[in-house]
């Protein structure tokens, strides 16, 4: 038995490629179908590529047509017994479309199965125990290739969720049943989710065929109140809705750009474990890990929904979790956490350990706040503590301390000054804010742990990283307008240390005070020519991927 999986791209996602992979990782697939009706010409011309060196997957362009139709003509080319019609923004399991066929051989009569339209979490869909539903999300929609053809496929006059509706209740009055998968979690990526105008219109038809044209219901009245008031909600909130939340984030970060990343060999047969790995640094170095071939045991207090078959979350801090065998270790948690670990993470077998530190080490110790002295001195106090606890074990070690870092809108610095732009529209600075910078991509940190862990050069030493170009704190906050496609509005005002220090003192923020903003004035840059000799570190320029570069996928 197989399944042939359909997708139809309506609007780009950009987990397109991420939904793609983790259907080809699926044993029970007979082909995917990509019918093109908006993808990105960049992405479209990826999948085609992927086409060329692998027969599983088809794709059909120049379909300007609506869902139900693009659904219809692209289910007489499947050869699968089944047909898994799939949003481009979900995220198989690994045995998810085995999970399927087999709900089906244990429900008599069922005709289509999918989720339960509960979400257990912003990002993920859990499908809840057996039992029969009126209809499921027409996102996640498997059939029987022999009913999809003999209930004459999706009516094509409605639109996306609609068209499922109708097709579950004309199951339904043909004897079938309509039944949520078992135990089975999908992770679902961020996507617009608005319902306009046409598709309230063909909620409110698909209502008056089957609630009141057949059985005369009295709640009709009712639900259709309720359709419209999720219409006017929806506009009111605005097409975006609330944004993207944390957790999805990082799912978008691992799950997406794990999906741009080259597949190699380099670490294959290893078995990494990541601290602090839910973290900007953390997420980029889980994902080029599992690229390179490596199996990856992640450590955090926040575990990401990401399906993969060489990956698994431990939910706990460092100091609490139970360590598996490891031939490496790469902590990105605070550095001051690694020190009591290390005889532990020997004992695991790790024989070489990557740390990540942090410049503030030297920009932070002669602060006048108190918060970031004790940081700087915490920092150095580790280093130390590393050298001498790693000296009597059979353990290198490298740490690795970068500038100023941004590349996934998950931490502070770069990312707070761009949201509050976004926001405002305008940057204060305290004059004239000619300090200079070097901002490093969380990537390229992430992508310098891999290239320092085979470098015996790199061994028992530590490192500045920075980035590839060095810009003033008003030229950088330029390119941050620039991206964000609105003019550079710097209000310049030297009361700016006061109104932090006033705001750090009312608010009990510790991380931020007067000397933040005095520090506009102060070059805080580092030379990372030893990485560059010693692993051929080669940072990219301050965002040269655009927006992109800041998103983190």
């Amino acid at each position: 038995m197989s399944c042939s999986v359909i997708m139809v791209t309506l609007r780009s996602c950009p987990g397109l490629l991420a939904s793609v992979k983790s259907v080809l990782a699926q044993r029970e697939l007979a082909e995917l179908i990509v019918a093109d009706c908006g993808a990105w010409p960049d992405v479209l011309a990826r999948l085609q590529q992927m086409a060329l060196t692998d027969e599983r997957i088809k794709v059909i362009t120049g379909q300007q047509v609506g869902f139900s139709a693009a659904c219809n003509a692209t289910a007489k080319q499947a050869t699968g017994d089944f047909l898994l019609l799939l949003s481009s923004d979900f995220l198989l399991p690994p045995g998810a479309l085995a999970d399927v066929m087999a709900a089906f051989r244990e429900a008599p009569n069922a005709v289509v199965a999918g989720l339960s339209p509960l979400a257990a979490t912003p990002q993920q869909f859990i499908g809840l125990r057996a039992k029969e539903l009126m209809a499921v999300p027409i996102s996640f929609f498997c059939v029987k290739a022999a009913d999809y053809q003999r209930l004459a496929g999706l009516e094509e006059s409605f639109s996306l969720q609609a068209a499922g509706l109708d097709f579950c209740a004309r199951a339904r009055a043909g004897g079938g049943r309509v039944i949520a998968l078992t135990q089975l979690a999908v992770a679902r990526l961020p996507s617009e989710t608005t319902v306009g105008w046409r598709g309230t219109k063909d909620m409110l038809r698909y209502q008056y065929r089957h609630f009141w044209k057949q059985h005369k219901s009295p709640w009709l009245p009712l639900s259709c109140l309720v359709t419209l008031a999720r219409y006017a909600l929806n506009s009111a909130r605005g097409e975006n809705g609330q944004g993207i939340s944390t957790a999805s984030r990082r799912l978008m970060t691992l799950a997406v750009g794990l999906a741009d990343l080259p597949e190699t060999h380099e670490f294959t047969d290893k078995t990494v474990i990541v601290t602090g790995a839910a973290g900007s640094i953390g997420l980029c170095v889980v994902r080029r890990m599992l690229a390179a071939g490596a199996s990856v045991t992640a450590v955090s207090s926040e575990p990401v929904a990401f399906p993969h078959m060489r990956l698994t979350w431990i939910k706990a801090s460092l100091a609490e979790a139970a360590l598996p065998t490891a031939d490496i270790a790469v902590h990105c948690a605070p550095l001051w956490q690694l020190p009591p670990e290390i005889e532990r993470l020997a004992a695991a077998g790790a024989r070489r350990i990557i740390a990540i530190g942090s410049t503030a080490m030297y920009t932070h110790a002669l602060s006048k706040n108190r918060h970031e002295r004790q940081m700087a001195a915490r920092l150095a106090a580790a280093e130390g503590e590393i050298a001498s606890r790693c000296a009597g074990l059979e353990t290198a070690w490298t740490i690795l301390r970068p500038t100023l870092t941004y590349g996934t809108r998950l931490d502070g610095g770069i990312a707070s000054a761009f949201r509050f732009i976004h926001r405002f529209g305008f940057f204060p600075i305290y004059p004239p804010a000619l300090g200079r910078r070097q901002p490093v991509h969380a990537d390229d940190v992430a992508m310098a742990a891999l290239q320092a862990i085979p470098a015996a050069a790199a061994a028992r030493k530590s490192y500045n990283l920075s980035g590839g170009e060095i810009l003033t704190c008003r030229e950088l906050l330029e390119r941050l307008f620039a991206v964000s496609h609105l003019p550079a509005r710097l209000v310049v005002t030297r009361l700016l240390p006061l109104a932090m220090g006033m705001a750090s003192a009312l608010f009990r923020r510790a991380s931020f005070s007067a000397d933040t903003a005095l520090r506009m004035n102060d070059d805080l840059i580092f030379f990372h020519d030893e990485a560059e000799k010693d692993f051929g570190f080669a940072p990219r320029l301050f965002l040269s991927g655009g927006i992109h570069d800041l998103e983190g996928f």
